[in-house]
This record gives structure tokens, C-alpha cells and sequence, in this order.
């Protein structure tokens, strides 16, 4: 088992990792097959790899979870990576342009007109016109939130 407290916050190298696995055979650069920790294995059915950050990617083919896997080595997430895992990732683009908001508005407002047309001459909306008439709402909302100035 590995010393989770001396490794906490740091990056955990792969070679010293694969040396607390057992039946560990190489099948790659940087790339190993080993007993899962995790459950009673027979046979190598985890996958250690080295992503081309220099991040650490374990897959155990029988099923279980990276985070069942490390707690069987005394680790977490944490310990195998240094960064948070949304270091070098763009943020997502939350802003939709004004032409987008006004085919979303213009799409909803139709079907509000209907529904107004119809409640106009005394007809009395389904429940699923209302869910729809609420989701209309809100998608006019959001749309309007979301426009880039």
C-alpha cells in the first residue's frame, strides 16, 4: 500500500505506482496490465497508462471504479493528478448570440400566441400544453440571460 500521506497533493509517478500492484506485466511505453486491487482478481484486468500530460489513467476491465481502485491502494483522484482535472480545458461557451436568442424567442412566443388564441376562446390548456406553455417560459428566459451585449 502506498503512503497516502506522504503522496497527498503530489503526482504519483506510474513506475512507483505499478510497484504495489500485483502480476504486473508492461504492454506498451508507459502502459501496464495488473491485478485489480479493488476485487479478488485471477488474472490482470487493470489498465495503467500514462496520458501524454503525464497524467495517470487506470481502467479495470472487470468493472470497478478508478476511485474503488485507488482506495484499495490507500489513494484518491487527488493523488494521481497535480492539477485540477479542468487545468487545460477552454470554459464552455455559456453566451449564445443575439440571432440565436431572437429563433428561440420567436419559436416560444408563437407557441405562447396559440396558446393565448385558444384560451381567448374558452379553451382550457391539457396538462401537457401547460408543462409546455412553463417550458416555453423558460426557454425565453434563459435565452434572454444567455444573449452576448
Amino acid at each position: 500500500m502506498l503512503d497516502s500521506t506522504r503522496l497527498r497533493g503530489c503526482l504519483v509517478h506510474i513506475d512507483e505506482l505499478v510497484t504495489h500492484l500485483d502480476a504486473v506485466r508492461p504492454t506498451g511505453k508507459s502502459r501496464y496490465m495488473a491485478r485489480c486491487p479493488a476485487h479478488d482478481d485471477k488474472s490482470p484486468s487493470l489498465a495503467i497508462s500514462e496520458g501524454d500530460d503525464g497524467r495517470i489513467l487506470i481502467h479495470c476491465f472487470a468493472g470497478c471504479n478508478a476511485p474503488d481502485v485507488l482506495a484499495a491502494m490507500g489513494l484518491t483522484i487527488n493523488d494521481l493528478f497535480a492539477e485540477p482535472l479542468g487545468h487545460h480545458f477552454k470554459p464552455t461557451r455559456n453566451q449564445i448570440s443575439r440571432r440565436e436568442a431572437w429563433l428561440i424567442c420567436k419559436r416560444e412566443f408563437y407557441l405562447l400566441g396559440i396558446a393565448l388564441s385558444d384560451y381567448r376562446k374558452g379553451k382550457t390548456p391539457s396538462s401537457d400544453d401547460e408543462v409546455r406553455i412553463d417550458a416555453a417560459i423558460t426557454h425565453i428566459a434563459r435565452a434572454v440571460e444567455r444573449t452576448d451585449a
